[in-house]
């Protein structure tokens, strides 16, 4: 009876779990679909395991995204001379935010760090080689919903 009981009890965590799971990514696919206003940027700059650079840059410009629910994008900037509006396509995937342009070739893949119901973050991270040493370069975008 012990076992009986041991074997139903892992069987309900595995199922309990499982249902958690999707239901998180579910909520992330509801909470991004929206606007939202970019209200702070920050960077890192490691070489090697030494970071040289690192703080919150202030922003002179103004971005906004609205993702759709049909996986369309619209992202909005404006340089101070006026809105320039780009369309494109968007997937959500286990906290992997994918980009893209359907007239350019290649993606952006963006980390999602946070995703709530009013606040979306998002890093990049990119290496290059400067000097014989491995440059990271470690970008974050803070986002709040206006929707």
């Amino acid at each position: 009876m012990k076992k009986i009981f041991t074997k139903l009890l892992v069987l309900l965590v595995v199922v309990a779990s499982g249902m958690v799971l999707t239901g998180c990514e579910k909520n992330n696919a509801k909470n991004i679909v929206g606007k939202w206003k970019l209200v702070s940027v920050s960077q890192e700059i490691k070489i090697g395991d030494q970071v040289v650079e690192s703080g919150t840059g202030m922003l002179s410009y103004s971005l906004i995204y609205v993702f759709n629910s049909d996986g369309t994008l619209e992202q909005i900037t404006d340089y101070g001379e006026g809105e320039v509006s780009v369309t494109g396509l968007y997937t959500l995937d286990n906290n992997k935010l994918i980009l893209r342009d359907p007239t350019v070739p290649g993606s952006l893949i963006l980390e999602v760090k946070e995703l709530t119901a009013k606040k979306l973050v998002l890093t990049n991270v990119e290496t290059e080689t400067e000097e014989g040493k491995i440059a990271t370069i470690t970008s974050s975008q803070e986002f709040e919903k206006m929707n």
